[in-house]
């Protein structure tokens, strides 16, 4: 079993830019049919794969502070947005 979590790094994720047919340009149904698609490509690279035997899982992190130098996002902080 594999488990693929995508983390939250807005447009660098997105199909940007993607022409598809049969769907209008940021809607519903464009993201219904690439994710379609992209489910049918993990689908078949499933039953060309082979097996592996997992030695170990590892999960790692790091906090980093970044300094907010908007004034706006700043404000929005102390008001708790």
């Amino acid at each position: 079993m594999a488990v693929f979590v995508n983390g939250a790094v807005g447009g660098m994720q997105s199909p940007l830019g993607a022409q598809v047919p049969g769907a209008g340009e940021d809607n519903f149904r464009k993201a219904e049919i690439i994710g379609r698609r992209v489910a049918e490509i993990a689908s078949e690279a499933l039953k060309s794969g082979a097996a592996l035997r997992v030695e170990r899982v590892e999960y790692r992190e790091k906090s980093v502070s970044v300094p907010i130098a908007n004034e706006d996002l700043t404000l929005a902080r102390q008001a708790g947005l």
